[in-house]
């Protein structure tokens, strides 16, 4: 199993955001002060039924914890606070002009220090959506990299959030990407994606809390798992042609 390995790149993107100047050189439209994910830092995206989390099913609880890699998500989104005194303005990092019909006047930058790094969260807009997006300086010679982008509609509770390899191997390619929908009657889709599909997870959830999660490792799909609102639940596994091996389920 590879549950650990999307931890390991969590710690890569853990920030102490701390004070720094302030210059109020411009101010960006409205609703760019204003935006931001429709998930928060306290909000757990996925709810799982009480006698599911407690179920001593080890297939249970292993929905569980891939529920929780989703979850994680929400304890980076504090990456995104921008600290008391950031320097704010609007010209875009790396840019000046236009971008897929975007100026200057659309991009609103905070930047500050963190340590011996200098930060940079920029948010922009498209006709349909809100783009957030978090830059690394490692030293003054250096170029910002981008290490964490996100967008999401204007309009419906739509969106993605990915993670950016700053190595310098490969700058823009994801390590890994969170994505979201939900439907117009509350079922939410949701999934977690790795670089060169490493694993993925895509969870279904419905909103009495019922859900569905799919497993897959290396591109194979390795469990299917589904709970009712009660916390019960059944389960499949499957190996690497994709036939049932194995199956179970488990009460409330």
């Amino acid at each position: 199993m590879k549950l650990n390995k999307l931890f390991y790149f969590f710690l890569l993107f853990v920030i102490a955001l701390t004070s720094c100047k302030d210059d109020e050189d411009s101010t960006p439209a409205q609703s760019l002060e204003n935006a931001e994910l429709s998930f928060s830092a306290s909000e757990t995206p996925i709810e799982l039924p009480a006698a599911m989390l407690s179920s001593d099913d080890p297939v249970a609880q292993q929905a569980v914890g891939y529920v929780q890699q989703i979850n994680s998500m929400t304890n980076q989104l504090s990456l995104f606070d921008v600290p008391a005194g950031a320097t704010k303005s609007t010209t875009p990092i790396g840019k000046k002009s236009s971008d897929n019909g975007r100026t200057e006047e659309d991009y609103l930058v905070y930047t500050y220090t963190d340590g011996d790094y200098s930060v940079a969260y920029q948010i922009s807009e498209t006709t349909t959506h809100y783009v957030f997006e978090l830059f690394w300086k490692l030293s003054p010679e250096s170029d910002y990299i981008k290490i964490v982008g996100a967008q999401e509609s204007k309009l419906i509770r739509e969106g993605f959030l990915e993670y950016f390899d700053f190595s310098g191997q490969n700058q823009n390619e994801f390590v890994f990407r969170y994505e979201w929908s939900e439907d117009p009657n509350g079922v939410l889709y949701f999934d977690l994606l790795t670089a060169n599909d490493a694993f993925r997870i895509n969870a279904i959830i419905n909103p009495n809390n019922s859900g569905s999660i799919n497993y897959y490792a290396d591109g194979d799909l390795f469990y299917t798992i589904n709970w009712n609102a009660d916390g019960s639940g059944s389960w499949i596994q499957f190996d690497s042609e994709g036939n049932s091996v194995n199956s179970g389920e488990w009460s409330a």
